[in-house]
């Protein structure tokens, strides 16, 4: 069990510094594009970041079973959220590259 404990403490800090990482890049970006995209990009990150928090808080301290299901709600909702959140943000991203490249390769057809 002690294991399991240790594991999982482990994948919550990694899961952190992975949503810090993306929030950070996201961020950079959105000051320099200020694109919609981004914003969404964001948004998800944020939402990302206090799902693993709130995933992982039974690792760190000891709950009953209502608090449990409890987080198991709540976490639901923001994974459900943060996953609509990160693919809206991507799906605005990759539709405003390619009408960038469409722009650069001058309205062609042709793939690289």
């Amino acid at each position: 069990m002690d294991t399991y404990y240790t594991l999982g403490k482990l994948v919550v800090a990694v899961a952190l510094v992975a949503q810090l990482f993306f929030l950070a890049i996201y961020t950079w970006a959105l000051k320099q594009h200020h694109n919609r995209c981004f914003t969404l990009l964001v948004s998800g990150a944020v939402v990302g970041f206090a799902y693993a928090a709130l995933a992982g808080l039974p690792f760190f301290i000891s709950l009953g079973v209502p608090a449990h299901l409890l987080i198991a709600k709540v976490t639901l909702a923001l994974l459900v959220v943060g996953g609509v959140l990160g693919m809206w943000g991507m799906l605005l991203f990759v539709r405003s590259y390619l009408s960038l490249a469409q722009q650069v390769s001058g309205g062609s057809n042709a793939h690289a």
